[in-house]
C-alpha cells in the first residue's frame, strides 16, 4: 500500500484567507469592468447624460415654480399622450432614477409639456386652467417614438463604429 500524505484540516483562519484572496480578486475585475465601461462611453453618451441631468432639474424647478405636483404632470401626459404616467415615474426622472432609456423616451414629453406650460401660464393660465383644458392635438405618440429609434440606432450605429475602427 502506498503511502499517502495526509492534509491537516483547514482551520477557520485560513478559510477567511482563502475567502478575502477570492473577494479582493472579485473586486479587482469588477474595477476593471467598470473602467472599461467608462471608457466605452462615447463623448456624444457623455453629453446626453449632462443633458439629462440639467433637464431634470430645470424641469423639477419649473414644476415646482409653476405649482404642479408630480402627479399633476403625470395626469396632463396621460391626457396629452394617451398613456398615464404615475407621480412614482414623474419622480425618479427627477431623480435620475429610471434606466437610461427610459430617461431618453420620457424627456422630449415632458420638455414638450413644460413649454406648453410656461408658455400658458405667461398667458395667465392658472394650474387649474391648464389641468382642465383639453389635450393639444400634437403629432403622434408613435410618429414620436419612431423618432426616437431612429436615434437610437444612429447611437448605435455610431458606436458599432467606433468599435470596428478600435479593431
Amino acid at each position: 500500500l502506498s503511502e499517502t500524505k495526509r492534509q491537516p484540516p483547514k482551520t477557520a483562519a485560513a478559510f477567511k484567507i482563502g475567502e478575502m484572496k477570492l473577494s479582493s480578486k472579485k473586486i479587482r475585475a469588477n474595477s476593471e469592468t467598470l473602467e472599461n465601461a467608462a471608457r466605452a462611453i462615447t463623448r456624444e453618451e457623455r453629453i446626453d447624460l449632462d443633458e439629462l441631468e440639467s433637464f431634470a432639474q430645470t424641469f423639477k424647478k419649473q414644476r415646482i415654480k409653476f405649482g404642479f405636483t408630480q402627479g399633476d404632470v403625470g395626469l396632463a401626459l396621460g391626457r396629452r399622450y394617451g398613456t398615464d404616467f404615475s407621480q412614482t415615474t414623474i419622480s425618479r426622472f427627477e431623480a435620475l432614477n429610471l434606466s437610461f432609456k427610459n430617461m431618453c423616451k420620457l424627456r422630449p414629453l415632458l420638455k414638450e409639456w413644460l413649454e406648453d406650460a410656461e408658455a400658458a401660464m405667461a398667458g395667465g393660465a392658472t394650474v387649474n386652467d391648464l389641468l382642465d383644458a383639453p389635450p393639444p392635438s400634437r403629432k403622434p405618440v408613435q410618429q414620436q417614438q419612431q423618432q426616437q429609434q431612429q436615434q437610437q440606432q444612429h447611437v448605435q450605429q455610431k458606436q458599432q463604429q467606433q468599435q470596428q475602427q478600435h479593431q
